[in-house]
Formats: C-alpha cells, structure tokens, sequence
C-alpha cells in the first residue's frame, strides 16, 4: 500500500452461510458538525474520499472532504470488550488506540480490510472491520 492512498470503505458481513456480503460506501457530510459516518453510498464520489495514511508506525483514516479520522467503537468503548457495529469520527488531530487501524489484505479473497485490535489492562480488543476498496 502506497504512503497515501484515497479509497472508499464500505460496511461488510459474513452470513450464516460463510459468504462475505459488502453493503453500501461510507459517507461524510463536511457540513455536518457532529460528524456522522452514513453507510449509504451507491458510489464514491467527494463525501466518499477516505485518505489512507501511515503517519507513523500506525494507519490512519481520514474523510477527505470533511477532514475527519475514522473512530473504530468497541475498543474499549463496547461493554465486556464485544465487537459493535459502529463507526464514528473525530477531528484529524484527535487519533488514538481507536483511531489507528491495523490493514490486512486477505489471503483468499483479496479483500482489504481495517480493523483495531489491542491488548490494554489485560484484555483483548478488538473492531468490527471496515472493508476498503481501491478507487
């Protein structure tokens, strides 16, 4: 993966049955001032844009257009350490142990994946993970 690299991300999820089904791109309003990641996107187009970065040692997502960094809750933010659904944002300069994904490419099918996994107080977190997509 380059140094820098605008992809779209969307929410993926594995059926009952073993498949990998991806859902809609994610979406960020630069005018909304809350923040909102929406997951309804047909396409990628300017609120799509997500930069992906290696600012340091770690990666690093970030809305284009809005300049937000992608949040991964459940960290520790999920009661009893469960994964979640859910995806929040923050201000570009405000990244942290949830704001740093780790970036896999899967073996089999290619998929590009972020997910955050750690260990903190003794504890295993982990994130439901995002799937990228190459533009």
């Amino acid at each position: 993966m380059a140094d820098s690299e605008i992809m779209g991300a969307r929410w993926g999820e594995i059926q009952p049955n073993g498949t990998y089904v991806l859902g809609k791109f994610a979406r960020m309003d630069p005018n909304d001032p809350q923040g909102a990641i929406h997951f309804d996107a047909d396409a990628v187009g300017a609120h799509e844009q997500i930069e992906v970065t290696k600012p340091d040692s770690r990666y690093q997502l970030r809305f284009v257009a809005a300049n937000r960094i992608v949040t991964f809750l459940g960290i520790p933010d999920a009661p009893n350490g469960k994964q979640v659904r859910c995806f929040e944002s923050r201000p570009a300069d405000a990244r942290g142990p949830s704001e740093s994904p780790i970036i896999v490419t899967m073996p089999v099918s290619g998929l590009i994946m972020a997910t955050v996994e750690y260990i903190e107080g003794g504890r295993h977190w982990q994130s439901v993970p995002l799937t990228l997509v190459r533009l």
